[in-house]
């Protein structure tokens, strides 16, 4: 029988079955399975000692502040949609990478999003800003959602995990090194993405490194 501390919850706070795989999984007896360095796809060795904490990561700094100092305005999806000159974003990214930034990040999500792009448009295109700037790693950036869960919002559980698994399979499929979840303040937010970072990476056979 699995250790208590291996268990997965597998129903909301409202009682409801969660979506994720690992449900199926946990209800089959499987036991939680925690993933060794070894399990994981790292680029280099020196991603690896970062990860080991014998080396660090130094991550760039506010994208939106750049972008507004480079002519877009404040507060308004539609307008970076519409900033059209991916050199522009190239050129933040490359200001980073020559202040010593060994990782480049981004996030987009569905919910944020609410159809004016697609997730997996809006990292491929990150992705590739962040290559041609010349960073060493490029991270998929997973940030809060802009809704809260349960009980203090109305997302459920499955449709955060489902949010954060469209963006790690648009990151995965855009080629990241790694994922990055940050700037979260609800641990069961975190628990959702994590999961999807591990189970959505693992089906696509690609096990990334995942820091939180």
């Amino acid at each position: 029988m699995a250790n208590s501390s291996n268990i997965l919850i597998t129903r909301d706070l409202d009682g409801a079955a969660l979506a994720a795989p690992v449900d199926a999984a946990r209800r089959n007896g499987a036991a939680y399975k925690t993933r060794t360095i070894d399990d994981l796809r790292i680029k280099d060795d020196r991603l690896r000692a970062a990860i080991e904490g014998t080396g660090h990561l130094l991550f760039d700094g506010g994208m939106g502040t750049m972008l507004q100092a480079a002519g877009m305005k404040a507060g308004a999806l539609p307008e970076l949609l519409n900033f059209e000159e991916p050199q522009v974003i190239t050129d933040i990214q490359r200001q980073y990478v020559e202040a010593g930034c060994d990782a480049n990040t981004f996030g987009a999500n569905a919910h944020k999003l609410d159809g004016a792009a697609t997730v997996a448009d809006v990292f491929a295109a990150a992705v590739a800003c962040a290559r041609a700037a010349g960073a060493r790693y490029v991270a998929g950036d997973i940030g809060p959602i802009g809704a809260l869960l349960r009980p203090l919002g109305t997302l459920s559980f499955d449709e955060a995990y489902d949010l954060f698994a469209e963006q790690v399979n648009a990151g995965v499929q855009a080629g990241v090194d790694l994922i990055v979840i940050e700037t979260m303040t609800d641990l069961y937010e975190v628990k959702a993405a994590i999961l999807a970072a591990k189970e959505c990476c693992e089906q696509l056979g690609k096990a990334l490194p995942v820091l939180v």
